[in-house]
């Protein structure tokens, strides 16, 4: 049986861009971070969001979106917690607006807002989406492309707030060819001391100028990345040994074990300790594959939420006739209580 594993090109003003949509059994703690902004929909169970320290509690039907470059982190809270996930790139606004403002997607909905109209929309078009690989025709490549903008428009909406537009000019090939040495450098030597003079050394550039194209590149500074290199490698050492965290803090490079604390804290919004006790041998033996662990198609999960997400837009429609129904069954009660009473009063 097929997976629910697809990616896909769109193609606006001239333009293509690249969009994968899948769905997969959720583990722990892994951090990281990608060009791409990420919509994440609980299909089944529970799960925690973590973005920056901030946590988000996850159920099913609850949409949370993280932005382009920023560090995130999912926690399965319950057994057979499932996640489908849309990445698409936040240039693809470009195709429509070249000089647009720039937008900062964050944000998630919760028991208050995850049947409002923008949170059934979303949740459709990635229904839509997903049917539209059924077959190769052209109603379903047509379906996919508008279901696609419907998610961007309603994200823009309602997840993202706007910044101001950088007009700095792209970095050249040399300036790229650098941070890629850069990025490089820092992925095979997460684990030693590195200093901002050791990377300009590497490129040949003054300090300075070398901070200033790597956060303009990259989006955040290269002590940040290294942070993050760093977190993202010693979870995986908190979930799969047994090693004291003083251990793993000083393998993966931090100086001590508060530095560590300090940085797990603001990233986690939990001490390592705190993170460890609440893993489960289940989450931990998915982490293994994380990501790995996609849904086929006849998954049972994945069915309910289909004809579940398909048919919610009813649901407003069918509350109302119930609340009317019970307004007027209160009304004829209320009247024939009345006429009694008065009859009462007659004798």
């Amino acid at each position: 049986m097929q997976e629910l594993n697809f990616s896909y090109e769109k193609e606006i003003g001239n333009e293509i861009y690249k969009i994968k949509c899948y769905a997969y059994y959720v583990g722990a703690f892994n951090y990281n971070w990608h060009e791409d902004v990420e919509c994440l929909v609980v299909l089944n169970g529970k799960l925690e969001a973590c973005l920056n320290g901030e946590i988000y509690n996850l159920s099913r039907g609850d949409i949370v979106f993280f932005d382009s470059k920023e560090g995130h982190a999912t926690l399965a809270k319950e057994k057979e917690t499932i996640a489908l996930v849309l990445h698409f790139s936040p240039k693809i606004l470009d195709g429509f607006d070249k000089n647009r403002e720039r937008y900062y997607w964050k944000g998630a909905t919760d028991k208050d807002s995850r049947d409002n109209n923008f949170a059934i929309e979303i949740r459709k078009s990635l229904v839509e989406i997903i049917e539209s690989f059924y077959d190769n025709s052209l109603e379903s490549k047509i379906k996919r492309s508008i279901a696609t903008e419907k998610i961007i428009l309603e994200s823009i909406e309602n997840f993202a707030t706007k910044g101001e537009v950088n007009k700095e000019d792209t970095v050249n090939l040399e300036k790229d060819n650098a941070i890629k040495k850069i990025i490089h450098y820092l992925d095979e030597n997460y684990r030693e001391k590195i200093s901002l003079n050791d990377i300009a050394d590497l490129v040949g550039y003054h300090p300075n100028y070398t901070s200033e194209i790597f956060s303009n590149s990259v989006g955040i500074p290269f002590t940040e990345y290294l942070q993050r290199k760093r977190l993202s490698e010693a979870t995986k050492d908190l979930k799969q040994s047994d090693k004291k965290i003083s251990e793993i803090a000083l393998d993966y490079g931090f100086s001590n074990v508060r530095s560590f604390n300090t940085a797990f804290r603001e990233s986690f919004g939990r001490s390592p300790s705190r993170y460890r006790e609440g893993l489960d041998r289940k989450t931990i033996e998915i982490d293994a594959q994380f990501k790995k662990v996609f849904l086929s198609l006849d998954n049972k999960y994945w069915l309910r939420a289909k004809e579940e997400f398909t048919s919610e837009n009813k649901k407003p429609e069918k509350d109302k006739a119930n609340v009317n129904y019970l307004e007027i069954e209160k009304k004829v009660y209320k009247d024939i209580i009345d006429d009694l009473e008065q009859k009462l009063n007659k004798l």
